[in-house]
């Protein structure tokens, strides 16, 4: 059994988030997994959540708030990486408008512990709307496409399939980015592929966790509820990436 002797640090971009926030942070406070610390990487936002930022910081000593100017998720997780205290073991990146389930870090610590993984992938999710109670338990990664080795991973699911793009709520070694400076792309939807296809192209193990650990809600400004003008240029970016990759 794995006690709190691992710091994790989860990295959180805020961007109009301000009916989300406490949610999201204090579902990550009351974690029975408590030897984490907090980024808040406001991206500019031009709502209240600059100001939630700032008070959470003021009331929690686990709590960091950095702001920025607009740049968009991927800008805002690459600094967060910066900032991050130096003894981090492992790194999550959790979407401000989500939230984690109950003893979610604590199942993922234990399982890199465990199996000496670089990468736990939690293989299913909880979908909500925001403003309705209803809920749904969705499968990211079916069993038949569970791999341990990375790279056949990323071949066969992760592209042949196109399965496992999500960053959030995965449980990464903090190690094993900052060794190979592994960063998100800036200015391109789908980064969570190219940041994935990164590590698993040096990662040595990776483990799958079948517990649920994210709620995702989604509402009418999420980034994936939204069409993006420049999807076309990000669909090529994507291609390259993959043949580069293969």
């Amino acid at each position: 059994m794995v006690v709190n002797d691992k710091l994790v640090s989860i990295i959180i971009p805020v961007y109009k988030a301000e009916k989300f926030l406490i949610k999201c942070v204090h579902s990550i406070l009351e974690q029975d997994y408590k030897n984490i610390e907090i980024y808040l990487i406001d991206d500019g936002s031009p709502d209240l959540s600059p100001k939630l930022c700032d008070e959470l910081a003021s009331k929690y000593s686990n709590i960091f708030t950095f702001h920025k100017q607009n740049g968009g998720a991927s800008a805002a997780r690459n600094l967060g990486l910066t900032l991050l205290n130096q003894n981090t073991k492992y790194v999550i990146f959790v979407d401000s408008d989500d939230y984690l389930l109950p003893n979610s870090i604590r199942k993922l610590v234990e399982k890199a512990e465990n199996d000496k993984s670089d990468v736990v992938l939690p293989t299913k999710y909880i979908k909500k709307y925001y403003n309705s109670d209803k809920e749904k338990l969705t499968s990211l990664i079916p069993d038949k496409f569970i791999i341990n080795e990375p790279i056949k991973f990323a071949i066969e699911v992760m592209i042949g399939e196109g399965l496992a793009w999500r960053s959030t709520s995965v449980l990464y070694s903090f190690d094993l980015i900052n060794n190979f400076n592994i960063r998100y792309p800036e200015g391109h939807t789908a980064e969570d592929l190219i940041f994935n296809l990164e590590i698993m192209k040096v990662a040595n193990r990776i483990s799958f966790l079948e517990d649920p650990t994210l709620v995702n809600v989604k509402h009418s400004s999420s980034v994936t509820a939204t069409f993006k003008k420049e999807f076309t240029k990000t669909i090529k970016f994507l291609d390259e990436k993959v043949i580069d990759f293969i």
